[in-house]
């Protein structure tokens, strides 16, 4: 397939037994919303390994496409830049984990954790983990709490009417603290309200994740060739929708 298209691809699964699937999570939304019939377990009867990578995916959208797998079929998540020349962890085969993590550091690539100055954040040659929540950009600073985008839209994508949704962070009225701003999607023929979407929202999320910066209808989130949402152009788009409030 040249690109991506949801039926012929859906089709092309069984029909060349296909057993290596790799995905981002736009993919795994689109499955999970499009309600097509062929999104059963049977379609994916054949895959042995599958992974998801480009931009975090919730834990809750990563159990909900393992199911649809053959039982011992792993669905885990991968990291890497244009920069390490993509992939830079991963789990291997036959390795399963569905907490989110993108597993171990490839070989014979280093990691340095380092401040937003360049300083050592710990010291050589002490195990331990890295929590990888996003570009410091995009992360949403609540209050003195960082809020990870890809965790509420995780929650608003499981909406049965929504079809597609994204978060960034906007300035509150008093211009002291950021606070979330949803765009999203609603599925066509759908009265949905933004009151419907912060109620269902807030009812799985904590207080400070609330969608205080409101709710925006739109007919598409704007993507990439490979599926990343384009946050840039939604903050710039929410600038201008607060400013002509001013």
């Amino acid at each position: 397939m040249r690109r991506f298209d949801l039926e012929p691809w859906l089709k092309a699964i069984p029909k060349y037994r296909i057993t290596e699937m790799n995905m981002v999570p736009m993919m795994v939304v689109l499955l999970l919303t499009s309600n097509h019939p062929l999104v059963t377990p049977s379609t994916f009867s054949t895959i042995k390994y599958s992974w998801s990578g480009a931009a975090p995916l919730d834990k809750s959208l990563q159990a909900w496409f393992k199911a649809m797998l053959p039982k011992d079929t792993p669905f885990n998540q991968v990291w890497g830049m244009s920069e390490t020349s993509c992939v830079a962890s991963m789990l291997y085969y036959p390795g399963q984990d569905e907490s989110g993590s993108v597993g171990p550091v490839v070989p014979n690539c280093d990691v340095k954790l380092v401040d937003e100055a360049g300083r050592d954040v710990t010291a050589v040659g002490v195990k331990g983990e890295l929590c990888i929540r996003g570009p410091i950009i995009e992360l949403i600073k609540v209050r003195g709490f960082q809020v990870a985008p890809a965790e509420l839209e995780a929650v608003i994508v499981h909406h049965p009417e929504v079809t597609d949704a994204a978060v960034v962070g906007v300035q509150n009225s008093h211009g002291d603290s950021e606070v979330p701003r949803a765009y999203v999607v609603r599925r066509p023929g759908s009265s949905l309200t933004e009151e419907d979407v912060r109620k269902y929202s807030s009812e799985k999320l904590a207080k400070y994740k609330s969608l205080d910066g409101g709710v925006r209808f739109v007919d598409a989130i704007p993507k990439n060739a490979s599926g990343k949402i384009l946050k840039s152009l939604l903050r710039e788009q929410a600038k201008k929708e607060m400013g002509a409030k001013l």
